[in-house]
């Protein structure tokens, strides 16, 4: 029998979107899939939209919710997802992006082997008016901590589907944490699973100014905050400096005491470091910045 697939879209603020990202599930040509639509206090017209589209959610999923509510916030959500969830899957979308038709087909596929946690693929970027900028596709691979850790596996939010029990496993998602994504591949891959990539395009991944990073000063202390979550070791230092640098770099101009302070941080995280790329990168920007 064909396994049930959770989907779970978090809704905040996206009435440009959030019709296009459900209609996308429903036109998915795998047939069993429930979902949950969590309205996280938008204040735009995103709740009249969904609830024009309650009766077909309801003639198409196995189960359907839609839920309105005062701001949460994401991982809470996420985690109320994970609890909610019947599927032997779990694929969770932002209400800005959209997925191909053919998405949870491909995927399940790929999860061939029980240690398998999740599956990612490829996918289109597209502006907000859903105007096409660049394909990003990933290497095939299957995946583990370490490589997650130094990027070498390429995972995207909009393409994943994890297998529900391996997140259940791991405790769900850490609600201090801000790039919650990102945190669960590792999460996952330390616990012994691994993750699976393939060059398949599945997903629209939406590039607006809503949804770029705020701050590169929150974004840092965002990705250091992940790391502390696990036992410090060389290659872990290593990436808490390559990402420092990052830092450094992007700040050189803006606030060049900011990014000698990272830069300096970077160092004394991993001195292995100040032979790296990133390292001679910040060094070159803050050296030449206006």
């Amino acid at each position: 029998m064909t396994d049930l697939v959770s989907y779970f879209i978090p809704s905040y603020n996206h009435e440009e979107f959030i019709e296009d990202c459900i209609r996308s599930i429903i036109k998915q040509n795998y047939p069993r899939i429930e979902l949950l639509i969590i309205d996280d206090g938008s204040a735009d017209c995103s709740v009249e939209i969904v609830k024009r589209l309650v009766a077909e959610c309801e003639s198409r999923f196995e189960r359907f919710l839609f839920i309105t509510q005062k701001n949460r916030g994401l991982v809470k959500n996420l985690n109320f997802a994970l609890k909610w969830a019947n599927g032997e899957y779990f694929a969770p979308i932002a209400s800005d992006d959209a997925i191909f038709s053919e998405k949870t087909t491909i995927l399940l596929d790929y999860f061939d082997s029980e240690n398998v946690a999740g599956v990612t693929g490829g996918y289109i970027e597209i502006d907000r008016y859903g105007n096409e900028l660049r394909t990003i596709v990933p290497s095939n691979g299957v995946w583990g901590f370490d490589d997650v850790l130094v990027r070498r596996a390429r995972l995207f939010a909009p393409t994943a589907i994890f297998r529900t029990s391996a997140l259940r496993t791991v405790g769900g998602y850490w609600e201090d944490i801000q790039i919650e994504d990102r945190a669960m591949w590792l999460k996952l891959t330390h616990a012994g699973y691994t993750v699976s990539t393939t060059q398949h395009i599945v997903a629209y991944y939406r590039r607006h100014s809503e949804n770029l990073s705020k701050s590169t000063v929150k974004m840092i202390q965002a990705r250091l905050a992940i790391y502390d979550k696990f036992q410090p070791n060389a290659l872990l230092s290593r990436v808490k400096s390559i990402d420092l640098y990052g830092a450094a770099r992007e700040l050189a101009e803006v606030d060049p005491e900011m990014s000698i302070n990272y830069l300096k941080m970077g160092i004394k995280h991993s001195f292995s470091s100040l032979f790296s790329k990133s390292f001679f990168r910040a060094i070159k920007k803050i050296l030449l910045r206006k």
